[in-house]
């Protein structure tokens, strides 16, 4: 499975907070490559991130830690 920022650009059209997330992720050009939780969260952090913003990031990256152990494994 494709990491978290690819994950993600799948919901950019989405109209809820993921979605909302999602464009703005996409328009960062400073954005960091992710490769956990916590240093998305970091990052987000040290951008002035609202508490809202920061619970979405949350539940972003536990959808899709949901679908990488759904997803079955290409050996």
């Amino acid at each position: 499975m494709a990491g978290f920022t690819a994950w993600l650009a799948h919901h950019e059209q989405q109209r809820t907070a993921i979605g909302d997330l999602a464009r703005d992720w996409a328009q960062d050009s400073e954005r960091p490559r992710v490769r956990t939780m916590k240093s998305m969260l970091k990052y987000l952090e040290e951008c002035g991130a609202s508490y809202d913003a920061l619970e979405t990031a949350r539940k972003a990256w536990s959808a899709y830690e949901a679908d990488r152990a759904a997803a079955p494994a290409i050996r």
